[in-house]
Parts: structure tokens; sequence; C-alpha cells
């Protein structure tokens, strides 16, 4: 099986995955999205800095997505709640209405790897992938049986 089908199955398995927990950098827009089992951390986070609840310093989901340099927006079933351009306490407030949802279906359209996660609530993730220059970052990725999936500038993916 090639990246782009390995990715394809990975994004597929989200559906009927409830998203237990919604971390929220405290600089820009970088968010990441943990969904399925909570697996022990092989190292447990300890650093003060974070704001992350004691489960998630010790779990991470058993698939993590990963909002990094590229556009995105979250809708509810009437309105836009937030996206990548809110700031910080907008962002954190909006994405945390996800935590507890279930995934009812997870898309990626090829060739530009948007993605979209449709949640049984009603409220839909989209995630845009326009970045271009290597040099500013990559767009999102997914982490889960024990790979990343990076989509890297111009829709670009690869496995770490």
């Amino acid at each position: 099986m090639d990246a782009t089908q390995a990715f394809l199955a990975l994004v597929s398995r989200l559906r009927g995955m409830p998203c237990w927990s919604v971390i929220v950098s405290g600089v820009g827009s970088l968010a990441n999205l943990h969904f399925g089992e909570k697996i022990e951390r092989d190292e447990h986070l300890v650093h003060v800095n974070f704001k992350i609840t004691p489960e998630e310093r010790v779990y991470r989901g058993e698939i993590i997505v990963y909002l990094e340099e590229c556009p995105w927006r979250l809708d509810g079933l009437d309105s836009v709640i937030c996206s990548w351009m809110n700031t910080t306490k907008t962002i954190k407030q909006g994405l945390a209405q996800l935590k507890g949802d279930v995934v009812q279906d997870a898309v990626v359209s090829l060739p530009g790897y948007d993605l979209i996660i449709r949640f049984e609530s009603g409220h839909v993730l989209r995630v845009f992938p326009d970045q271009v220059n290597a040099d500013e970052g990559d767009n999102y990725s997914v982490y889960g049986d024990g790979k990343t999936y990076v989509l890297a500038a111009n829709s670009i993916l690869y496995m770490e």
C-alpha cells in the first residue's frame, strides 16, 4: 500500500471515533485533536507551561489530527463557529465543542488533500491545504499506527 492509500485508510478509520481531547496552542491557530482510544504516552508530559489536563499529559489519541500552517474552519449547523483566523480564545472555545463528539464521516479530497470531518452533532471541520512555501511549514498532519502522515507544501504527502 502506498502512502496515499495508507493515509486515506487512516483518515477513514476516524468514522465512529470520539474526539476526546482538543489542545490549542497559545500562539496562532495550531491545534491537535485526539480521537479514539486513549493510549499511554511513552513519556508523560510534565511541562508546566502546557495548559492541558492531567489525562492529556498521560494519554494521546489513537489517531491525532494536527492543524498546522493552513486554513481551517469549524462550521456549526447554522453558522461558522471559528476559523484559523480567529483569536486564540475564540479558537479554544470553538474547537472545545468537539470534545466528546463522535466522527460521522471523514474524507479527503484529492489532489489537494482537503480534509472534511463531519461530527454527529452536525459540526463540520474543514481543512484547506494552501501552503506552497516549504520554508513556512506544513499544512496538516495525521498520526496513527505509529506513523505520521504530513501534508507538506504543494499538498505533497510524506510519511515520517
